[in-house]
């Protein structure tokens, strides 16, 4: 199963399932968005249990008795211990930015701790700063966007974003989760390493939870951006979510430095965040604890957008 074939009914329907419920300033600083988010969870779910089923010899997650416990209980004993570290690599500043997901326990763990809650704040930002409204016609791709959160998040963010021709850039092993068709295509490469050529009239560049992995890389990584930008049209849009580590910060600030004769900040360092209602948070952790991980239900990124711009744009200053 891949992801385009888990998300078919939820990319048909998801216009209707995500509801603003609660928007505001609460400091000059950070935006807080609660969201009514019902169905997005399906896709996950679907590959998630299809990942169960075949590596328990058939057992669902809804399967009843001793035995389909025990097979549970063992996978998701492994399935935590592979969590756990990704956790400390991300925690650690000065790891390596490899982090293992050649491993299928920490794939399938970071689509379930990771995914589910990522894409939906990604969509929530785009919503929120009007996107869309800045993308012109083209193509759209995605850097690092193997585990499906950019994918995703496109999908809830608005109709015109959709049925876009989408090129996803990631390391080759996330690339059992997808499959090439007429609109979306997975490039399996190491950026810092491979020659990155996205299409020439790509109008939106999406970085989602990526920089955190490239500031180990730094110094292969510069020209590699600066190259999309100085090939990039004028008017493509490059939105940026990042974790508000100072390494992650500072190798932003140093690649807006690198090319700001080509860029124009449109938001630069605001804090976002996102909280799924109860409702939601109790579907998603009682499905999650099936496979003996914690669901993550909140948290907060930082928020970079840019455009490609040489008539200048004012932009809303939000300094983390």
């Amino acid at each position: 199963m891949t992801l385009q074939e888990a998300s078919r009914t939820y990319i048909d329907t998801v216009d209707a399932t995500v509801i603003v419920l609660n928007l505001g300033n609460t400091n000059s600083s950070c935006c807080a968005l609660r969201v009514q988010f019902v169905e997005a969870t399906k896709p996950i779910f679907d590959l998630a249990t299809k990942y169960m089923e075949d590596h328990t010899g058939g057992i669902l997650p809804t399967t009843r008795g001793p035995e389909a416990r025990k097979a549970r209980d063992k996978m998701g004993e492994e399935l935590k211990l592979a969590m756990t570290s990704l956790s400390n690599d991300f925690k650690d500043i000065s790891f390596s930015g490899d982090c293992g997901y050649d491993n299928h326990g920490r794939r399938l763990g970071y689509l379930l701790k990771y995914t589910i809650y990522n894409s939906l704040l990604g969509a929530c930002v785009m919503r929120y700063f009007d996107v869309p409204a800045l993308v012109q016609v083209g193509p759209v791709v995605s850097i690092g966007g193997g585990p499906g959160t950019d994918w995703f998040a496109l999908q809830m963010t608005a109709h015109s974003l959709q049925n876009r021709d989408v090129h996803v850039f990631d390391l080759p092993f996330w690339g059992d989760m997808w499959q090439s068709e007429d609109h979306l295509h997975f490039h399996g490469l190491d950026v810092t390493k491979d020659s990155l050529c996205p299409p020439t009239q790509t109008a939106l560049f999406v970085f989602f939870y990526f920089m955190n992995e490239m500031v180990p890389h730094e110094a292969a990584f510069r020209p590699v951006f600066s190259r999309l930008v100085e090939q990039a049209k004028e008017g493509a849009v490059f939105v940026v979510l990042e974790r508000t580590r100072e390494s992650c910060l500072t190798l932003l600030d140093t690649l807006f430095e690198d090319n700001k004769q080509h860029l124009t900040k449109v938001v630069h360092a605001q804090r976002f965040e996102v909280e799924l209602p109860s409702p939601l948070t109790n579907k998603v952790s009682q499905f999650v604890h099936k496979f003996s991980l914690k669901a993550r239900v909140s948290g907060k990124t930082g928020v970079y957008i840019w455009k490609k711009s040489s008539e200048g744009l004012e932009s809303v200053p939000a300094p983390i």
